[in-house]
């Protein structure tokens, strides 16, 4: 009779109250949770990778649209060391608060020496200088434009494949695009003028024409243009801007650099 009328009230008791214990521990491991999400890195930790950052040769300067930072393999003289980092340690760039300006000039080697840039969302700006390493293929472009909100887009580079240029069209703010390469060709141009909202471009096509930067008149927007091919010449830059809407400077990088 005892196990009749005392068992089951005890099993049910002890059920209910289980229940409850396990679920109340489960909303507050759910709420820590959420909470430590939402958390911003701490000050500490960015003052720890600035400093860190900048013993290993990075210049980062502060200034009311963001953080500026250059990362230079060739040190000058007065001015500063040579960056003597690893490509890992490019990673803590992202631990620094919102970057609006990076310039890279130094050896990139693989993709993955540049996958940091993913989690920098904010970049608006980014110039990469390649002082070595492979060419440059679609694979290293493809981290590029993980920065949805680029504003404008430099890449330097001594080898640079046709399809590498492939990804850029997916950057819809990008205004400013400048790429200078001994292996980019006419056939980039259609690419190039995917970028409808392009504003600026720079770059050599080794094998354009006359003809070819015609394309560049599909551009609504365009207001400078520097281009080097071995077919273009100053009459055709001239008749491009002519007949442009918008871009009245069609010149050369040679001028460019001479003024």
């Amino acid at each position: 009779m005892a196990r009749k009328t005392r068992g089951p009230g005890v099993s049910k008791v002890g059920v209910t109250l289980c229940c409850a214990l396990l679920t109340a521990t489960c909303c507050v491991t759910l709420a820590c949770e959420d909470n430590s999400d939402e958390e911003a890195p701490s000050s500490h930790s960015k003052d720890i990778a600035l400093r860190r950052l900048r013993d290993l040769g990075a210049q980062i300067t502060r200034t009311d649209d963001g953080t500026i930072v250059t990362i230079d393999s060739v040190a000058f003289a007065g001015r500063h060391t040579g960056w003597s980092g690893r490509p890992k340690d490019l990673e803590m760039l992202s631990s620094i608060g919102a970057i609006d300006s990076l310039s890279l000039l130094v050896s990139i080697d693989h993709p993955r020496d540049i996958a940091f840039l993913r989690d920098i969302p904010r970049l608006r700006h980014l110039l990469i200088v390649v002082r070595s390493g492979p060419a440059w293929t679609k694979d290293f472009t493809s981290s590029v434009v993980l920065c949805k909100n680029l504003e404008s887009l430099h890449i330097l580079a001594r080898s640079l494949s046709a399809e590498a240029i492939e990804p850029i069209p997916k950057l819809s703010s990008l205004k400013d695009l400048r790429i200078i390469s001994r292996n980019l060709s006419r056939t980039s141009i259609l690419t190039i003028c995917k970028l409808r909202q392009l504003e600026r471009f720079d770059g050599i096509l080794f094998d354009a024409g006359n003809e070819d930067i015609k394309h560049f008149l599909s551009l609504p927007r365009l207001q400078r243009l520097r281009v080097q091919g071995k077919g273009i010449t100053d009459e055709g830059r001239e008749w491009l801007a002519n007949q442009h809407q918008t871009c009245s400077k069609v010149t050369s990088l040679v001028e460019a650099a001479e003024r």
